[in-house]
């Protein structure tokens, strides 16, 4: 029964480590998903917007992106939600019990193995739905395997800023017009003290981007 113990930690292991893959290619959904072109990205924005995805709970991402997903995966993200949540707070409590017979550690292990290929399998679906939008943004298979080899060699990556909350009241120092892709003329604000280089872009072609309040600067 020992052997068969570890198996059953080392695929619980298994399976919250794809439900993380998911998670991660939600972030990096909401991060580029509604950028319009190229044209509109730069680093300070996505930044921003990964690190306010990497603050949500799978949950809120899910419901957050659900304009950017297929509808035919909206079923499987909410189950997706379901899952993790029980994996990650009432597995241990709910099935421990089962633990002292080999039928129920069997029983184990294969629950966590369907729960591995749950989320490995809607995590590549969500990868396949979002590739013409990666294609759109200049996003190439080369790219990805560059960085994906580059992560496997040890190669230290940039920190994500740490930035401080808004206050209730900021005072705004410089306003500028910049042209968008669409050749609309959003208003962008810098604030704060001048010396700290701070800039929030608040509209965009005439559509909001972000509530000042997701905002850390």
């Amino acid at each position: 029964m020992e052997e068969l113990i570890k198996e059953v930690f080392a695929q619980y292991g298994s399976a919250y480590y794809f439900s993380e893959c998911l998670y991660t290619q939600l972030c990096i959904m909401y991060a580029l998903g509604r950028f319009q072109s190229k044209r509109d990205i730069t680093r300070p924005r996505v930044e921003e917007k990964l690190s306010f995805a990497l603050s949500l709970t799978l949950g809120s991402l899910a419901e957050g992106i659900k304009d950017i997903v297929p509808e035919e995966l909206y079923s499987d993200l909410d189950a997706a939600v379901r899952k993790r949540n029980f994996i990650a707070h009432h597995f241990w409590f709910e099935r421990a019990h089962l633990m002292f017979s080999v039928d129920g550690l069997e029983g184990m292990r294969d629950e966590l193995i369907s729960y591995a290929l749950f989320f490995k399998t809607l995590d590549n679906k969500l990868e396949r739905a979002f590739l013409p939008v990666m294609r759109k943004l200049g996003i190439s298979d080369d790219m990805v395997q560059k960085s994906f080899a580059a992560c496997v060699a040890g190669k230290p990556m940039d920190p994500l800023p740490k930035k401080r909350k808004l206050n209730k009241q900021e005072q705004i120092i410089y306003a500028y017009n910049i042209a968008g892709s669409k050749g609309g003329s959003p208003l962008s604000y810098k604030h704060g003290m001048e010396n700290c280089g701070s800039c929030v872009t608040l509209d965009w072609d005439g559509q909001p981007i972000m509530n000042l309040n997701q905002i850390g600067l």
